[in-house]
């Protein structure tokens, strides 16, 4: 199943004087993005906030697709702190010999 490790920049969403939103704006949240992946079919590996798993490379693209839609204000902006420093996509981990297969999927919020 693949995943998304998100390395969060809390900087990102404390960039005006309203705390934890970005661009000071209610409902501009970490919480936010995260209610995003789970109703796009993503799970919170024990509901730490880092990593979540989708069912299938399909789930994990259309979320990718949709982040202009549905999340435009996540998106790089010019003068404001980035949400992440690093997204990382999990493609496949290898049991036996703990391979991993990685891709940077910060583009996305681009």
């Amino acid at each position: 199943m693949p995943a998304l490790l998100f390395n969060w920049n809390q900087a990102g969403f404390n960039d005006t004087n309203v705390p934890n939103c970005r661009n000071g704006v209610a409902g501009q949240t970490q919480g936010s993005i995260i209610a995003n992946l789970l109703a796009n079919g993503a799970t919170d590996f024990m509901n730490l906030s880092i990593l979540f798993i989708f069912p299938n490379g399909h789930a994990i693209g259309a979320w990718g697709r949709n982040v202009s839609m549905n999340l435009p204000w996540a998106k790089h902006q010019a003068g404001v702190p980035d949400i992440c420093n690093q997204l990382l996509r999990l493609n496949k981990i290898t049991t036996r010999t703990a391979n991993v297969d990685i891709e940077d999927f910060l583009g996305v919020l681009k």
